[in-house]
């Protein structure tokens, strides 16, 4: 497996560009929920990456979870004035933790991080995380950042749990 310190993958990862997804569900009445398919040159081409994207219908907002299979390293850029971001610290450098399970790409300005814990959710019901020393118990690392959509549409409706 290959091993990339956080400023190679930060690197990588904003130099992937964009990330085709294609629709496999619709949850609720109006969330539609895509799951990236692998093809060439997708993030999903390296192996124990999964991408997943949900849409509100009802304004242009949603989320994008990116989830790893094992722990992987990752590194951050606050470029801005007013980061939205949970768990962010876990990627400077001076954090204990190595790696993260998880990121979590949501619109709906810091409210949409209401959608990280989804994000968790699935990742602890699979038993990924970290060995956190109890019985039975993995601690999943998700961070999540948020951009500032809430002028689009109706800005009550954002990213919830469910859409992660």
């Amino acid at each position: 497996m290959l091993k990339f310190n956080r400023r190679e993958f930060t690197r990588v990862l904003a130099g992937s560009g964009g990330i085709g997804l294609f629709s496999v569900a619709t949850e609720a009445e109006f969330w539609k929920v895509s799951e990236s398919k692998p093809g060439p040159g997708s993030i999903t081409d390296v192996q124990g990456v999964r991408v997943g994207h949900c849409t509100d219908s009802r304004r242009p907002t949603g989320c994008t979870a990116i989830l790893f299979d094992n722990e992987v390293s990752a590194g951050v850029d606050y470029d801005g004035s007013a980061p939205g971001e949970q768990l962010g610290v876990m990627l400077q450098p001076v954090s204990l933790l190595e790696g993260i399970h998880g990121i979590l790409l949501a619109g709906g300005g810091p409210m949409g991080l209401a959608a990280v814990p989804g994000a968790v959710k699935y990742l602890d019901e699979r038993h990924i995380g970290y060995d956190w020393g109890v019985p039975n118990i993995r601690v999943p690392i998700v961070v999540g950042a948020v951009i500032d959509d809430l002028p689009i549409g109706d800005g009550r409706i954002r990213p919830d749990a469910e859409a992660g």
